[in-house]
C-alpha cells in the first residue's frame, strides 16, 4: 500500500465514478482501475461495489475510507523521518561563491556533482566578492570561489582561471576602433563599474591611481549584467571578461584588451588554512577535472 494508491482510493470515493475520478487525477480511467485492483488485491478485499448507477463503497471499503487518511499522514510523516534520517548521515560542504563564478562553471557543475556524489550534501550560495574570505576565515562556509586578490597566510589557495580584464564599448565610441586600451585612453571618460563590494573595483582602482588616471565613475553596479547593458546603450564604458561578455551576447558592444597585461581577474578555490577533509578534498578534485574540459 502506497500514498497514491490511497489518494486514488479516496478520489473515487468521493467522486463515485473511475472516469470522472481519473479526469481530477490527469491519469487514465484504466491506470486508476489498475490502481484499486492492486490495493483491493493487497488488502485481500473488495472495496468498491461497481453497477450502472455508479460505484459505492463495501463494508471493507467504508473501513478503509475511515483509514485512509490518517495512514496518508503516517506514511508522510515515515518518509519526512526517512528522509531526515539520510540527510543527516550525509557528509556536508557549504559553499559560497563570489557573483559571476557560476556563468563560468555553469550551473550543470554543481548539479551534476551532487547527483554523482549522494552521500554528500553541498549548500550552494553566491555573494559580492569582498563577502568570500569572510564567509570561508569565519567557518560560515567550508569552500569559497573567491576573487583574487587572497590572504595566502589565512587560506589554501586553487586557482581555477584566471582572466585579462578588457574595456567593453559600445562599436560607435571612439575608442571601439583601439586595438589595446592604455589608461590614458580611459581619463576623464564616463564609466560604469561594479561596486566597492566587488574586487574588480580596487583592482582597477589600484591601476588607475598607479598609473596617475581617473575615470568618471558615473554608476556603480551590483552585477555585469547592467555594465553591459548601459555599453550596448552607448551611455559609457566599462570593463568585462571574455566569458561574460560570451555569455551577455550583444553585437553593438566590443571588448577590448589593455595594453597593461598585469589587469587580471583571477577567481580561485580557497579553504581555512588547516585540516582539509576528505569530502572537500573531493569537491576540489570535481571542480579543477571539470573546469578542464570546459
Amino acid at each position: 500500500m502506497n500514498i497514491k494508491e490511497l489518494i486514488n482510493f479516496l478520489k473515487v470515493c468521493k467522486m463515485k465514478s473511475i472516469s470522472k475520478a481519473s479526469r481530477e487525477l490527469f491519469i487514465s480511467p484504466q491506470g486508476l482501475s489498475k490502481s484499486i485492483k492492486k490495493l483491493e488485491k493487497e488488502l485481500g478485499v473488495i472495496l468498491f461495489i461497481r453497477s450502472s448507477i455508479g460505484m459505492s463503497l463495501t463494508k471493507q471499503g467504508e473501513v478503509l475510507k475511515k483509514n485512509a487518511i490518517r495512514i496518508i499522514q503516517d506514511l508522510e510523516k515515515l518518509k519526512y523521518e526517512m528522509y531526515n534520517a539520510t540527510k543527516f548521515n550525509k557528509e556536508k560542504i557549504k559553499l559560497v561563491s563570489s557573483y559571476g563564478v557560476i556563468r563560468l562553471l555553469e550551473p550543470e557543475c554543481i548539479l551534476e556533482f551532487s547527483k554523482n556524489n549522494t552521500n554528500i550534501s553541498l549548500e550552494y550560495e553566491e555573494h559580492p566578492d569582498m563577502y568570500i574570505d569572510e564567509y570561508v576565515k569565519e567557518n560560515k562556509a567550508d569552500i569559497g570561489f573567491a576573487i583574487e586578490p587572497i590572504d595566502d597566510a589565512a587560506f589554501n589557495k586553487t586557482v581555477i582561471k584566471t582572466f585579462d580584464i578588457k574595456l567593453l564599448v559600445h562599436k560607435d565610441h571612439p575608442l571601439s576602433k583601439k586595438k589595446v586600451i592604455t589608461y590614458k585612453d580611459v581619463d576623464n571618460v564616463d564609466m560604469v563599474i561594479e561596486s566597492k563590494v566587488f574586487k574588480v573595483y580596487h583592482i582597477l582602482d589600484e591601476h588607475f591611481k598607479q598609473a596617475g588616471v581617473e575615470p568618471n565613475i558615473i554608476f556603480v553596479t551590483s552585477g555585469f549584467s547592467l555594465c553591459h547593458k548601459l555599453c550596448a546603450e552607448n551611455k559609457c564604458i566599462s570593463i568585462t571578461m571574455d566569458f561574460i561578455s560570451r555569455d551577455i551576447k550583444n553585437n553593438d558592444i566590443v571588448a577590448i584588451p589593455f595594453e597593461d597585461k598585469s589587469l587580471k581577474w583571477t577567481i580561485c578555490m580557497i579553504t581555512k588554512k588547516g585540516h582539509i577533509s576528505s569530502t572537500i578534498k573531493t569537491f576540489e578534485d570535481y571542480i579543477l577535472s571539470w573546469i578542464n574540459h570546459i
